[in-house]
């Protein structure tokens, strides 16, 4: 499952719609559809909002379920857990252009 599934998948759990989604983690509706459709990746600010809206965890939201990475926060002085899936990396994003 992509991340942009699972944005879909969580959203509707949580029962909101691309615009209300949009209005909790201060994009256009049209930026929520693009992360979906995979066209787009959110930046790192708006992945922190995307948790809290959404009620999930970092690990929840892309997948990870092994390896362990803690990786410094840069705002509020916390870090955040992800976990690292077989051989993939973590740190690599898609090549969005």
């Amino acid at each position: 499952m992509t991340i942009g599934e699972k944005i879909l998948e969580l959203r509707r759990k949580a029962g909101l719609t691309q615009r209300d989604l949009a209005l909790k983690i201060g994009v256009t509706p049209s930026a929520v559809g693009n992360y979906e459709q995979g066209v787009s990746f959110p930046r790192e600010e708006v992945l922190f909002r995307l948790f809290e809206a959404l009620g999930c965890t970092p690990n929840e939201l892309f997948g990870f379920k092994e390896e362990t990475v803690t990786i410094a926060a840069r705002k509020g002085g916390g870090s955040i857990v992800l976990k690292k899936r077989g051989n993939k990396s973590i740190f690599d994003a898609p090549d969005y252009r």
